[in-house]
């Protein structure tokens, strides 16, 4: 069964009129029910309406001295809200100036955030260039292969076109051998005809 706002503030009065310090515990065992999570949201509240409470009633110290001197306390009073609107300034610069470190540093934060995109595309782009760099060597080898053959071809049909060249060398000497052997032949037939 869920509790009240009313049975918890009744309850951290009882607790508190026994001379302790309402606390999540205490409450809970007074109470002797309610979940944690209804306790907190129930703390919170009845903490604020502490707090508005103490801010309107005189303390039982101002209502003793206003009992005393009238005067006094009106005294009193006006120097306590002077010393409260100086803490309050003061917390408000505190505030001003938090503020503005946590804007810094958010700022810090958006120039880290896009510092680490345009990182995470040079990386991109450099793992782009590293695997259009592997293709080219890749096809550089391949290249490289062919030329091997290519030359090797070309070393072969050198040796094909020496020998070649060689062969007709030899063709054309032994032809102006026979030549030569022809016209000796015709010659000497030619000197024997004419005797």
């Amino acid at each position: 069964m869920t509790i009240t706002y009313d049975e918890f503030a009744a309850s951290c009065s009882r607790v508190a009129a026994r001379g302790h310090r309402p606390s999540y515990r205490l409450v809970a065992t007074d109470l002797g029910r309610g979940s944690h999570t209804t306790l907190r949201e129930f703390f919170g509240r009845w903490r604020g309406d502490q707090a508005a409470k103490q801010a309107t009633e005189p303390s039982a110290e101002m209502k003793a001295l206003e009992a005393l001197s009238p005067g006094a306390a009106a005294r009193l009073k006006e120097a306590f809200r002077a010393e409260v609107a100086a803490e309050v300034a003061a917390l408000r610069l505190e505030n001003t100036a938090q503020a503005r470190e946590l804007q810094d540093l958010h700022d810090v934060v958006v120039d880290l955030e896009r510092s680490r995109d345009e990182l995470q595309a040079r990386l991109v782009a450099a793992d782009n260039v590293r695997s259009n760099l592997e293709a080219l060597e890749a096809r550089s080898a391949e290249a490289a292969l062919q030329l091997r053959a290519t030359g090797e071809h070309v070393a072969a049909v050198d040796r094909s076109v020496a020998a070649v060249q060689e062969g007709i060398g030899q063709l054309q000497s032994d032809t102006a051998k026979q030549f030569e052997d022809l016209f000796k032949q015709v010659d000497a037939m030619t000197r024997e005809q004419l005797r």
